[in-house]
């Protein structure tokens, strides 16, 4: 019995590590995304990264913390992005402050209609360059 725990605990560990780094591929990739279409100089994206990730944090753990009651998410979820468009006024200006969270929607949509296609494909990966240029 000790010898299946081992060999599926082997086999389960890297799985893990995988997710993790496809989490943190997708967050960049959300932030140099969100970064082109808002047209960041060098210095605001250099200012606006950090902000972005302490977000994008924040909003996975409101996720895990709320996730029975679905109202009370998207209250503080709200309350959230209030709170981060003043941080990110500071950077750049109030109207792409706002913008930030419609490109995060976007990205969001994007990443879903590439998962939900490539399993219609039968989990055959996409082009390398799958993410589409949106408007």
């Amino acid at each position: 019995m000790k010898k299946y725990f081992y060999i599926l605990l082997i086999v389960m560990l890297p799985a893990s590590s995988v997710l993790a780094q496809n989490k943190v591929k997708i967050a960049e990739r959300m932030t140099l995304y969100i970064q082109k279409n808002l047209g960041l100089s060098k210095a605001e994206a250099r200012s606006f990264r950090p902000i972005f990730f302490h977000y994008l944090r924040d909003i996975a753990q409101t996720h895990r913390q709320f996730k029975t009651d679905r109202l009370v998410l998207q209250q503080k979820i709200i309350e959230l992005r209030l709170d981060y468009r003043k941080q990110f006024s500071t950077i750049i200006n109030a109207v792409r402050a706002n913008q930030v969270f419609q490109y995060e929607d976007r990205f969001r949509k994007e990443v879903i209609r590439i998962i939900q296609e490539n399993r219609r494909n039968d989990g055959i990966p996409m082009r390398k360059n799958q993410f589409r240029e949106i408007p």
